[in-house]
């Protein structure tokens, strides 16, 4: 398909991480083509550039699909369109700051349970069930 549209492309990872984290997306709609080119870094560069590539594609193709067509943007000034794209950056922006909250909360989430665990294991090695039991015991018997 991209290669009857006479569109190349090459990407290259980098030196200091074993796999690419670059993403890209291209739309075709006749004389309308639209890229966007994502370049990750850090650990998880790949899952970040990923992210904001899937976010910018759903705001064209759905949230703001109809500016986008052809039809829209042979009538559209440049400064419609760049406002257009501004708002589309706005909205990855927002999308991610949104899914990174969301990470926290979970990671914190995750961590509050597993000291809730530790807590409760600690406590569990540190008391004596059986002794417990046997006050209970003794202390039913006296009351009787």
């Amino acid at each position: 398909m991209i290669y009857d549209k006479n569109i190349e492309l090459m990407c290259k990872k980098g030196r200091q991480n074993p796999e690419n984290q670059d993403n890209l997306f291209i739309l075709l709609d006749g004389d309308v083509k639209i890229f966007g080119l994502f370049d990750g870094h850090g650990i998880n560069g790949n899952f970040i550039s990923g992210f904001a590539s899937g976010q910018m594609l759903d705001f064209i193709r759905n949230i703001q699909g109809e500016f986008f067509s052809k039809k829209n943007l042979d009538t559209a000034s440049n400064a419609e369109i760049e406002r257009m794209i501004k708002k589309c950056f706005k909205y990855v922006q927002f999308r991610m700051k949104a899914q990174y909250k969301s990470y926290r909360n979970k990671k914190e989430q995750v961590e509050s349970d597993s000291q809730d665990s530790q807590e409760q294991d600690e406590f569990c090695a540190e008391s004596s069930w059986e002794s417990g039991d046997d006050e209970i015991s003794s202390n039913t018997q006296e009351m009787q």
